[in-house]
């Protein structure tokens, strides 16, 4: 039985060795060769080695969580029943090149993206594919594809954030027992130097192979790793300037007269105004259900900004409240008689004593200890009040404002930026 194996082995080689190129295309178009089965088919799996060319990384939409990549994807696999003979006056890279309407005959595998929401292929001016064998049987697949790939983002530290986006290549139908997909020497993915991508930065792309484990079988699923870095700049000139910039506009009003209202009322409303447009990063923020690091540092300088405004409301009130105070009036206390006699005085007598539902006010004079404790009492009461509105009136109000409002704004821009822009500088690569 091993002979007979052999000699098929040396009249099929004698058959394939020997013919030319021509001769292999002849049997090709004559549809000789059977290509739905695949290479190897007793054998083990064909093993699939594939490579991309990233050509321009077109757009990250973080709206819909996709990013798109134009690249050109190239498969290589060896098919021992397409052996031909080399032309002796070419070199030994020569190829042959099938047409389109001759690859359909050829076997291919069915390789597909496995997070790819759309992809189509380059048309224009003709079908921009290659297909090439060489006389070893070996097999280059080359294509321009553009393709959007889905990508789960998190928006949680933007805009100072780096979005991890994968993509997957696999074949769809062919376990890895017949098909083994796998990146050509472990590093299958190429870009370019000079790859510019609008308000991020390319850091990393990391390619491995790995399995994925479906009710269906095991398949080859090699994965490339693209991480992508916001470029802030565009942010702060657009927003965190601005933003701080109307912070640092609404503590004016801790410097104008507190009389001046129209001025200072003014002010305030201005500012609110404007932060307002900066709420929800003017629409340039992704709309997610969570705070971002842009949402925390506006809406917190928005609460500075009305906390201005109100700081003048409890200013106005206190000023009101001193200029309408009148403290150094002397006290005048009344006494209401239940039986007071007088006289010069008949109203209200009802014989001869004042009624209990008829009032007269009259000038008193203390004629006991305890009418006059009481008196003391409420002088000091007065007194007291009058010391603590001189200490906490609303010229001191003003002058903790100027200080209080900067130290705590401070306070928070160190807080703010050390926390997503600090410790984990290497690790989440923030700023």
């Amino acid at each position: 039985m091993a002979e007979i194996r052999d000699t098929k082995r040396v009249v099929k080689c004698q058959k394939s060795c020997n013919r030319s190129a021509e001769d292999l295309l002849l049997w090709i178009k004559n549809k000789d060769y059977d290509g739905s089965v695949r290479p190897n088919v007793t054998g083990g799996p064909v093993v699939i080695d594939i490579e991309t060319y990233i050509s321009s990384v077109s757009s990250i939409d973080e709206r819909d969580m996709e990013f798109s990549l134009d690249m050109f994807f190239r498969q290589r696999w060896k098919d021992s029943r397409l052996i031909y003979q080399p032309h002796p006056d070419k070199g030994p890279d020569q190829r042959v090149i099938l047409s389109p309407e001759l690859t359909k005959y050829v076997w291919q595998p069915d390789v597909y993206f496995r997070n790819s929401k759309d992809a189509r292929f380059h048309m224009v001016p003709t079908q921009n594919v290659l297909f090439g064998i060489n006389p070893d049987g070996s097999i280059l697949l080359s294509a321009r594809i553009t393709t959007v790939l889905a990508c789960q983002m998190n928006f949680r530290k933007f805009p100072m954030d780096r979005q991890t986006c994968h993509f997957y290549v696999g074949s769809y139908s062919q376990t890895e027992e017949n098909v083994l997909v796998r990146w050509r020497n472990g590093q299958g993915v190429i870009v370019p130097e000079e790859l510019e991508i609008p308000q991020y930065d390319l850091t990393s792309v990391v390619s491995k192979d790995r399995k994925g484990a479906y009710n269906t079988g095991v398949f080859s699923e090699p994965e490339a790793t693209f991480v992508f870095k916001r470029r802030l700049m565009f942010y702060v000139y657009g927003f965190y300037l601005p933003v701080t910039l109307v912070v640092l506009l609404s503590w004016i009003s801790f410097w104008i007269d507190p009389e001046s209202t129209p001025a200072r009322v003014s002010l305030g409303v201005i500012t609110i105004l404007a932060m307002g447009n900066f709420l929800h990063g003017g629409g340039a923020t992704p709309n997610v259900s969570y705070a971002t690091a842009l949402d925390v540092y506006v809406i917190t300088s928005f609460v500075f900004v009305f906390a201005s405004l109100m700081e003048y409301a409890a200013v106005h009130c206190a000023l009101i409240k001193y200029q309408q105070s009148d403290i150094n009036e002397p006290c005048k206390l009344v006494k209401f008689g239940d039986s007071v006699k007088s006289q010069d005085s008949e109203e209200g007598m009802v014989n001869g004593s004042f009624s209990s539902s008829s009032t007269v006010q009259l000038p008193v004079t203390l004629k006991n200890d305890e009418e006059e404790g009481h008196s003391l009492r409420r002088k000091s009461i007065i007194q007291g009040a009058k010391l603590y509105y001189i200490h906490f009136n609303y010229k001191s109000l003003e002058s903790y404002s100027r200080v209080a409002f900067p130290l705590l704004f401070a306070i928070f821009n160190i807080i703010y930026w050390f926390t997503y822009c600090g410790s984990k500088v290497s690790d989440q690569g923030i700023c």
